[in-house]
């Protein structure tokens, strides 16, 4: 025997996921229709080197907020040119529907070295003496006077920046 309530249980079942994906497809679809009528819109920005059509807007004097549609190849540690500056993705979600939403960190030096070869390599990094974590967080934990972090993208060059350096 059939049963029938079972069978459109499961074909509304299919319908509900459908319905999800339309939603998901009309938020989407609105944010790119937006996005360019959105001050922060940046059509030239680079990521990486690869043009791709962001919205980024500062949000400090060394941090800025970052949104982007869902096929947008962006990772942390991206190197993003946009707002006449270099940037470091220091931070990425998505939201519920499928946006990628971050922050990124100004590029405030650029580390230049040698990887066994006569070639300067230039590589664009935050040096942070705390100036960029005191305003990102309410952390206890200070370092000292002396010392600094720096973030920088891991490229295949930068993977062997400590390899046999004198």
């Amino acid at each position: 025997m059939v049963n029938w309530e079972l069978y459109e249980t499961l074909l509304s079942l299919g319908s509900t996921s459908d319905k999800r994906s339309i939603t998901i497809d009309e938020a989407v679809n609105s944010f790119v229709s937006g996005m360019v009528d959105d001050p922060a819109y940046q059509k030239d920005a680079l990521i990486n080197g690869e043009h791709a059509p962001i919205l980024a807007s500062r949000t400090s004097k060394y941090q800025c907020s970052i949104k982007a549609t869902p096929d947008t190849k962006i990772h942390i540690g991206d190197l993003v040119e946009c707002l006449g500056a270099t940037w470091l993705v220091m931070d990425l979600f998505a939201d519920k529907v499928g946006l990628i939403n971050g922050e990124m960190w100004l590029c405030n030096h650029v580390l230049k070295f040698h990887n066994n070869t006569p070639d300067i390599i230039s590589a664009p990094c935050v040096v942070d003496n705390e100036s960029y974590r005191k305003s990102n967080s309410n952390d206890d934990v200070r370092v000292s006077l002396n010392t600094y972090e720096i973030h920088m993208s891991m490229n295949d060059d930068t993977r062997r920046m400590y390899i046999d350096k004198r």
